[in-house]
C-alpha cells in the first residue's frame, strides 16, 4: 500500500462526448480527440489518424475548383468540378483511382453543363447515382431545357436510321424511324455524308433529330450512325425525359427496382426500368405531401419483415418537422406502396444520407439520426456527439460517407460550447466500438468510399481529390495539407465524488513512443474554465533499435524498434489543486504513437472551494 494519501483514480479514453460535467457520463468520455482514432488491437487504446493524402490536382483541366460532386463505381470516381473551361460552369470528370488517371469525357460544351454554385451559404447540393448504363447528376445549376446530367457509357450503336439533312441546318428531318422506340439518346454521337465530325444529337422528336452543329451538306435517305458512349470513351449529356419530361430541375436522382427516382420538388418521377432518361408514362409520379416542402434527399434500405424475405425500401427525406416517406414494391409486380410522412424528424443535409451497416444514417437539426433494418426511427439522436449538430453554420453543406466500419460526416460549426468559434470539421463514429471520434481537422465537403479508402474533395483546399485511410496501418503519413497533424485528448471533467477540493498528488500515463521520436508528450491539467493549471512533458521514448553493420556499441539498443506501451510518470511542477478539472494530451502525430491509461492520485482536501465563481 502506498504512504502517499489520496485515493488512484484510472481514466481510460472511451470516445467523444458533449457533456460538460464527467459526473453524468460515461467513464473515459472525452470532449476532445483530434486526430485521433481507436487502435484496431485494443478498444480503449488511441492512436493518431493518418493524413489525408492528395491524389490529383486535376492536371490538364483549367484552372480546377471546388470539386461538387462524386459517386464511386468500382476503382473509378465520376464527378463534378468547376473549371475555367467553360468559366463559371462544372466540368464532368472520370478519375481512375488505381492507375491515377482521368478518362476523357466527350460532348463536353458549355451548353450541356452546369452553373456552378456558390462555395459558402446554404445550398443544394448536387447528387449522383447510376442506372443501367448511366451516371446520372442532379444539379441546381441546370436551368431552360436541361433538367438533369448523365454519363453514357452504353455501347450503343446504331445504323438503321436514314434521314434528310440541309446545308447550313442544324436539323435532320424526315427520319425514318421515332428515335426513341430504337434506343436514341440526347448526348449520342451522329456520323453520316455531309454531318462534320464530333457532332452530337441535342433534341429530337419522331420524325426529327437536332443536332449540336448544323450539316455541310443536302441530302435525302441519308444513312445515320448513332453512338454511345463507351467505359473508354464515356459521353456527357444533359437534358430532360423523353415522352413524359420532368417539370422542374431534379434535386437528387435514386436507384430504386433498376428505375431511376427524379425528386422534383415534393414530386417523385420515376422512369422505365433500365432506361433512365426514359418516363413511358405520365402516371409515373409519386406525390409526397404539399409542394410547399420539397424532397431534401433520397436513400435506401433493406428492411426485414415478419413474414417473407427482405424488402427494399426507398426513404424520401423532407425538412426539419416534416418527416419521412417509404416507398415500396414497384409497379410492374403491382406492389407499389407509399408510406408517409413518418417520425416528422426531417433531414438538414442530402449528403449526410448514408447506408451503414448500422441501417440508414442521416443528420437531423438535433443529431445524426437512424432508420434501422425494420424500418424504425431511433427514439433520439446517437448519443455522445449533439451539441455541434444543433448549432451549425450552413447545415445543408454537412457531408457524410461509411466504409468498413467508420461513418464519418463533415460540418461547420462550433465544436463545443468552450470553443464557439466556426471551423470545418470531420467526425468518425466507429462501429467496432459504438463511439464518437475526432474533431478531425480534415473537413471535406464530398467524400466517397473506394476500398480501404474514403476519397474527399474540400472547399478549404479547392482542385484536389485526397485519400483518406480508414485504419492506421498503411504506409504512415501525418502530413496532411501542408501541416503536419497534431493529436489533442482532453478529458470531460474529473469526477468531483464529493464536495472537497481535490490535489494531483501524482500521475502517471501509459503511451507507447519508443520509436526514437525526439519529444515526449505534453500533459496539461485544466480548470473548469480551461485555464491551465499545471503541464507536464513525459520524456521521449527510447531510441530506435540498430542493426549490425549501423551503430556503435555503447551507444543505443541492438535489434529493431519495440512498439509497447510503458508507463510513464507525470511530473507535475507542483500539487495540482481544483475542484474541477480535466487533463488532456498533446503530442505531434507520429507512427507508433499510442495513448492508453491515465492513473490520478486524488486527495480530498476537506474544504470546499474557497472562491465563488466570478
Amino acid at each position: 500500500m502506498s504512504s502517499l494519501p489520496g485515493t488512484p483514480v484510472p481514466f481510460q479514453i472511451r470516445g467523444l462526448y458533449d457533456a460538460l460535467d464527467g459526473l453524468d457520463a460515461p467513464d473515459g468520455a472525452c470532449n476532445n480527440l483530434q486526430n485521433l482514432m481507436h487502435d484496431v488491437t485494443t478498444q480503449r487504446i488511441w492512436v493518431p489518424r493518418l493524413a489525408c493524402e492528395q491524389k490529383t490536382t486535376f492536371s490538364g483541366f483549367s484552372s480546377p475548383g471546388a470539386v461538387t460532386a462524386m459517386f464511386p463505381i468500382g476503382n473509378l470516381i465520376y464527378g463534378m468540378v468547376s473549371t475555367g473551361r467553360f468559366a463559371g460552369n462544372d466540368e464532368p470528370f472520370i478519375y481512375d483511382t488505381v492507375a491515377g488517371a482521368f478518362t476523357t469525357v466527350g460532348n463536353v460544351t458549355a451548353a450541356n453543363t452546369p452553373v456552378t454554385q456558390p462555395t459558402t451559404g446554404d445550398w443544394t447540393p448536387p447528387m449522383m447515382e447510376v442506372v443501367g448504363t448511366r451516371v446520372l447528376v442532379a444539379h441546381p445549376g441546370f436551368s431552360g431545357a436541361n433538367k438533369f446530367g448523365w454519363f453514357d457509357f452504353s455501347s450503343f450503336s446504331l445504323s438503321s436510321l436514314t434521314g434528310t439533312t440541309s446545308g447550313a441546318s442544324n436539323q435532320i428531318t424526315a427520319v425514318n424511324t421515332p428515335p426513341a422506340s430504337v434506343g436514341v439518346q440526347v448526348g449520342f454521337a451522329i456520323t453520316g455524308t455531309g454531318i462534320p465530325a464530333g457532332t452530337y444529337i441535342t433534341a429530337f422528336t419522331t420524325t426529327v433529330i437536332t443536332l449540336s452543329q448544323a450539316a455541310t451538306a443536302a441530302g435525302t435517305a441519308v444513312p445515320l450512325t448513332v453512338t454511345g458512349g463507351t467505359p473508354a470513351a464515356p459521353l456527357w449529356g444533359a437534358g430532360n425525359t423523353t415522352i413524359n419530361s420532368l417539370p422542374g430541375t431534379a434535386i437528387d436522382i435514386f436507384n430504386f427496382y433498376n428505375r431511376a427516382y427524379f425528386a422534383v420538388g415534393a414530386q417523385l418521377w420515376f422512369s422505365d426500368a433500365l432506361s433512365p432518361t426514359t418516363i413511358s408514362n405520365a402516371t409515373n409520379v409519386l406525390n409526397l405531401g404539399a409542394a410547399s416542402n420539397p424532397i431534401v434527399g433520397m436513400g435506401g434500405i433493406p428492411v426485414s419483415q415478419t413474414v417473407g424475405g427482405i424488402l427494399a425500401a426507398l426513404i424520401a427525406f423532407k425538412g426539419t418537422g416534416y418527416g419521412y416517406w417509404q416507398i415500396t414494391g414497384d409497379i410492374s409486380t403491382n406492389n407499389l406502396v407509399v408510406n408517409g410522412p413518418i417520425g416528422m424528424v426531417g433531414c438538414v443535409a442530402a449528403r449526410s444520407i448514408v447506408q451503414t451497416t448500422g441501417g440508414l444514417w442521416y443528420l437531423s437539426n438535433e443529431g445524426v439520426r437512424q432508420i434501422d433494418f425494420t424500418g424504425l426511427l431511433s427514439p433520439a439522436p446517437l448519443k455522445g456527439v449533439r451539441w455541434p449538430f444543433t448549432q451549425l453554420v450552413n447545415p445543408t453543406r454537412a457531408s457524410a460517407s461509411f466504409n468498413n466500419t467508420v461513418y464519418r460526416i463533415s460540418v461547420y460549426g462550433p465544436v463545443s460550447p468552450m470553443n464557439p468559434s466556426t471551423q470545418h470539421v470531420d467526425y468518425w463514429y466507429d462501429f467496432e466500438i459504438n463511439e464518437w471520434g475526432g474533431p478531425h481537422t480534415c473537413g471535406h465537403d464530398i467524400c466517397v468510399a473506394i476500398g480501404p479508402f474514403f476519397y474527399l474533395g474540400t472547399n478549404d483546399h479547392p482542385g484536389a481529390l485526397y485519400e483518406s485511410p480508414i485504419d492506421n496501418d498503411a504506409d504512415a503519413n501525418y502530413v496532411e495539407f501542408g501541416q503536419h497533424l497534431s493529436v489533442a485528448m482532453r478529458s470531460t471533467t474529473i469526477s468531483k465524488r464529493n464536495m472537497s477540493a481535490k490535489a494531483v498528488i501524482e500521475a502517471t500515463v501509459d503511451l507507447c513512443q519508443n520509436l526514437g521520436y525526439s519529444s515526449g508528450a505534453t500533459l496539461t491539467f485544466y480548470d473548469a474554465d480551461l485555464s491551465v493549471l499545471g503541464t507536464a512533458v513525459t520524456r521521449p521514448g527510447g531510441p530506435q533499435g540498430m542493426i549490425w553493420g549501423t551503430g556503435v556499441w555503447g551507444t543505443g539498443i541492438w535489434g529493431p524498434s519495440a512498439q509497447y506501451m510503458q508507463t510513464y510518470n507525470v511530473d507535475w511542477p507542483y500539487p495540482i489543486v481544483f475542484t474541477l478539472g480535466s487533463i488532456g494530451v498533446n503530442v505531434q502525430s507520429y507512427a507508433g504513437f499510442r495513448i492508453g491509461a491515465l492513473w490520478i492520485r486524488l486527495q480530498d482536501l476537506e474544504y470546499t472551494t474557497t472562491q465563488n465563481p466570478p
